[in-house]
Formats: structure tokens, sequence, C-alpha cells
């Protein structure tokens, strides 16, 4: 018997209902005004006058800071800043609570207000530079001189000293140094890495990694880097440079470059002499591949995608697998997302979706709309024109079909990722992790629903009956409470909720109770093999546990007296067991191993808890995609 189908069996015994953190929280408040309340990426918070109360979408618990005065705050999608002057607040998404550094009143914030600052917080004071992860949740300090020069933005900042070289990893919660043979002449920093000139070496930092790595060019490249998300390019006159901010790794390609115009999006990079030649870059590829079009093609870069349209085909190349695909769609119009593109010809005969997870292209079902389709950053939504509906998860490139009631209204948007249809008889979630649709029932005397979607999360309310309700595209189920009070406002964020009624505050947590810091293509974080990452999981204090991983299944497997079981049963291996600690967290760090088969690989992840007190349960499903 396998060790966690060991473990399964042995806590049959309980016959209680599941008692799992719940994913709506209500904090009492009543009478907040409007202007008090706000949410971003994992983090709900209101201000009352004398506290600020801060919700969590990882811990799925609201913390409370008393303060005095006047304070200034900035938010971004994994932590809170509350500035008192001579005293600074943050607040973690990952840990739900607030740490606090005495500085003086001439310290700086080196976040600059403009840039994407997700996990990562630096303010300089003197000579000290402090560091807060949302992800760790503590500051760090190190000394720095008067002229070191500092940049940050979401989860990586670089120190650049002299010749010195510093790389500070927000997800690692770790700095990496190296020197170069002479201060750099130009740096510069993107989402999850930093670079530095030093002649003709370019110096590159991962903070996917947490590691440094260099290249000599026979030329010194022109300029700054162009940079976007996890890819730098650069060129010289004889070089095309790449940089991976994932794997850490140069990709150099001979070629005259300096008249090149490049081109980056979030997990890709490219470059054309001619629209005929084309020199493409992936952030998990970490290598140029170069290939032709049969006439000049005009190219689209987003996301994961180059996508190339030529009068007779269009050519798709994925920055996550480093191919090529083409299809033969003539006069294409085209969509596109962050890992999938839609294309139909000018005929309206064809309709054909590609996938950046796969590096193909699939045919639409023959009873779909010829049409270009409604994308989401992690799938698709295709339809007959009446109830008939298909998913599409790039993860399998199938449609998956989904039959409406009638009066049919749909929910998606391109930068979000939740796929839903809502109707007479139900509303349904497409779920691309387990390519299946999620389903509760609803009756025509329950509409409208004021529905509310951004990125990951669903929050809706249902104002015949008070209900409310949130579904989390990162845990794949529907959970829901009833709203206390009189609704003042609501909205839905990356990954959390918050419903403000004339009583308190209703928190939502769109994220699972058990997870990673990797949500792509569900929302931007990925990894790639070789790189570290850690499982987070939340519950009551010192509950002891079993983590499972396996296949995930679109079938729901009860278990009697633990809930829904949402691994493929055959696939599944466990974990060593392990417990919570007394703030009910739990942390487990791992690396990806460094093989090249675990490419394209999708692992699946519960745990079933068993509390001090009370009933065990399962977890919610978290998957983890290896690129």
């Amino acid at each position: 018997m396998r060790p966690s189908i060991s473990l399964a069996v042995s806590l049959l015994v309980a016959t209680a209902a599941a008692q799992r953190p719940a994913a709506w929280v209500f904090e009492p408040s009543p009478n907040l005004p409007l202007s008090a309340t706000t949410a971003l990426g994992k983090i709900a918070w209101a201000a009352t006058g004398n506290e600020v109360l801060a919700f969590s979408a990882n811990t799925r618990r609201w913390a409370r800071l008393p303060y005095t005065g006047s304070y200034t705050a900035r938010q971004t999608n994994d932590w809170l800043m509350i500035d008192l002057g001579t005293t600074i607040a943050a607040f973690s998404a990952a840990r739900g609570s607030f740490e606090t550094i005495s500085v003086s009143a001439g310290k700086a914030i080196v976040n600059p207000s403009s840039n994407r600052n997700d996990v990562l917080l630096a303010v300089r004071d003197g000579n000290t530079l402090w560091s807060f992860s949302g992800m760790a949740g503590t500051w760090s300090s190190r000394s720095v001189s008067p002229n070191a020069a500092i940049a940050v933005e979401r989860n990586a900042m670089i120190v650049v000293d002299g010749p010195n070289l510093a790389g500070y990893s927000a997800t690692l919660d770790a700095w990496t140094t190296a020197v170069a043979a002479q201060p750099p002449s130009l740096s510069g920093i993107s989402h999850t890495l930093g670079w530095a000139i030093d002649g003709n070496v370019i110096w590159g930092f991962s903070a996917i990694r947490g590691t440094w790595a260099s290249t000599a060019l026979t030329q010194a490249p022109l300029g700054a880097a162009v940079a976007d998300g996890d890819v730098a390019l650069w060129k010289s006159n004889a070089e095309l440079v790449g940089f991976s901010g994932i794997t850490g790794a140069f990709g150099v390609l001979a070629t005259p470059a300096a008249s090149l115009n490049l081109q980056t999006s979030d997990h890709v990079g490219y470059a054309s002499p001619d629209a005929v030649l084309h020199y493409a870059f992936g952030a998990t590829a970490s290598q140029w591949t170069v290939f032709a079009s049969t006439a000049p093609a005009s190219a689209a870069v987003s996301g994961a995608i180059v996508l190339l349209t030529e009068p007779t085909q269009v050519i798709a190349y994925s920055g996550l697998v480093g191919t090529a695909a083409a299809a033969p769609v003539a006069g294409a119009t085209n969509s596109l997302s962050v890992s999938i593109a839609a294309s139909v010809d000018a005929g309206n005969s064809a309709l054909r979706l590609y996938s950046a997870l796969l590096g193909t292209w699939f045919h639409a079902p023959a009873a779909a709309q010829i049409a270009l389709p409604e994308l989401a950053r992690a799938g698709a939504l295709l339809t007959d024109g009446g109830t008939q509906w298909w998913g599409f998860s790039p993860r399998f490139g199938t449609f998956v079909p989904h039959a409406s009631g009638a009066n049919p209204t749909r929910w998606i948007g391109n930068e979000s990722s939740i796929i839903a249809v809502e109707s007479d008889t139900s509303l349904a979630c497409f779920d691309a992790r387990r390519n299946a649709w999620v389903a509760v029932p609803v009756v025509a005397a329950q509409r409208p629903i004021d529905i509310r979607i951004w990125r990951t999360s669903l929050v809706a309310h249902f104002p015949q009956t008070g209900q409310l309700l949130g579904f989390g595209a990162l845990s794949g189920e529907f959970e829901s409470a009833s709203i206390q009070g009189a609704l003042v406002n609501i909205r839905a964020n990356s990954e959390v909720g918050l419903v403000h009624t004339t009583t308190g505050l209703h928190g939502y947590a769109a994220f699972a109770d058990l997870g990673t810091e990797v949500q792509f293509p569900e929302f931007r974080r990925l990894t790639a093999i070789g790189a570290p990452f850690t499982i987070r999981m939340i519950g009551e204090a010192n509950a002891a546990h079993g983590i499972v991983a396996g296949v995930p299944d679109a079938l729901d497997t009860p278990v009697p007296g633990l809930g829904v079981l949402r691994l493929v049963p055959g696939s599944i291996v466990a974990f060593p067991p392990a417990a919570l600690d007394a703030n009910g967290r739990y942390a487990l760090p791992l690396t990806i191993p460094a093989s090249p088969a675990l490419r394209g690989l999708e692992f699946g992840l519960q745990a079933v808890v068993v509390p001090v007190a009370g009933t065990p349960y399962l977890t919610q499903l978290s998957t983890l995609r290896i690129p």
C-alpha cells in the first residue's frame, strides 16, 4: 500500500464534517467609510482611525496594527507598508503579520512609486539598506556605501557599489554577491532579474535562482538592456544577447545586431532583421531560436508568445518550450493572451488555438462559432452562440464542454484567469488546471448576481439571499458565506476579495490553503528545472499533516470524513509527515531536480491535516507546473 493511501485510510475513522480554514473571514468594524478600505494582490485592508486591519489571502486571517497620529501607506501584491515616520510597519501576505523597524526621519523608500513592486520593499536609511520580503515576512539589513546605486522591482533588487555587485531575491530572502573587473557603466532591473555592464562583459542576476552569471562578448553591448518580466536583451555590432531571470542563463547569438529592434514581454524576447528571418529568446528555453517565415510577417509579442502573421499562415513561438509552430491560416485575424493565441482565417471557415505551454496549434470543435474566442490568461471560452460552451486549457489542448441553462452570461477577461458562465440554472467556472468545469446551482430568481473578477479571484453577491460566493483559479473551489450587515462595496483583486458592509469586512481568500509561490499560467510567477521553490500551508496551530503529490484529476474522489481528493489515486506519492507551527503555518523549501525529463510536467499537491482538536480534512488542490 502506498504511504499516502495508508495515511488517508488511517484517518477514515473521522465522521464529522471537515474543518478546513474558511476562505471567507469576517472582521467586525462597523460604520467604516468607503474611503477607508482597499484591496490589492493578496491583501485587503482598512484604517479605522486608531488601527489598521489587514487580511491575507495566504493566511486567511485578519491582523491589527494600532497607531497614533498620521501615516503614509503603500501596498503591492504581497506587502502593505505603514510608514509612521520613525517606525515602518510592513505586513506580509505570506505570514499575515506586521513586522516593524525603527528608522530615522531622513530615511527613503527605494521602490519607485511607478514601478511594479510585488514582493520586495526596500528602505535606505543612511548607510543601512533595509529589505522586506512579502514571502518571507521579515526585515533584513545590510550596509551600503553612500555612492551605491540601488534598483528594485517586483522580486529582485541589485546594489552596484564600484565593482561590487549584490543581488537580493525576495523569493528566497537571500543576498548573492559578485565582483566585476571594473565599476559597471550601466545597470538595471526587471521583475526577476538584474543586470550590469562591465566593458564587454554582461552580468546577470536571477532572483528565482539567487545566482549571478556573466558572459563576455567580442564587442561591448550598445547601451542598456531592453527588459520586461523575466527576459532582458542586448545587442552589439556582432552579437544578440538574451538573459533569463528564471534560469539565470545567457544565450548569445553571433549575428550583426546593431540595427535590430528588440522587443520583450513577460517571458519572451524577439528581434528580426527583415521580417523573414526571426530570432526568438524564451525565459525557460534560455537560448535563441532562429527560424524563417515564407514571406515578410508582422510580429506581436505578448506574455510567452511571439505571433507572426504572414499572408498564408501564422507562426507562433513559445518562450516556454523554445519552439515555433505554423498553422495554415490564410488572411488571419488573431487574438493573443499570455499563454494562448487564437487565429481565424479570412473566410471564417476555421478557428485554431495555440498553446504556449505545449507549443502546438489545435482545431476548435466543429460546433463552435468560427470567431475569435474570448481569451483569459490561462484558458479560452468558446460557444455555439446558445447554451453550449467549451473551456480550452493550454495545459491539455482539449475543449471541455459545458451546457448552461437559459439566459447565459459569460465572465472572462484577458487580464484574468477566471472563466465563468452564469445562467438560470448554475454558475460554472472552468478549472484549467484540472480540465474540468466546477458549478454551483442557481435559480432564475437569484439573478442578477453581482459578480466581480480580477486575476485569479471571482467574488459574487446574491442580493436576494444575502449570500456571498467566491471562486479562486488557484484553489478550484466555490466557497460561500452569509453577508453580515448591509452591503457597502464589493471588489475582487488578484488573489483576494473584499466585501465591505455596515458592520464590518468580509475578506475572501482566492488562494489555496496549500500552495507555492509558483502561479503560472494563472498568474505571472513561473519556475524551471533546477530552481528552488517553497510549499506553504496554513491551518490550525500545531496540526499534524501529510502532504501528497500526484497527477491532478478532472474527477472528484470523495473521501468520507476528509473531503475531496483531486489527484489521480494511482499517481500519489507522500512526503514525510510534519506539523504546522504555533501560528498555524508550515513551509517546506525544495528544489526541482535539474532533469530535462521534468519539463512540461505538472504536479498536484494536497495534504491530509489532523488538528490537535477537531476533525481531519483534505486541503484544497494546488498545482506546480514546470515549463
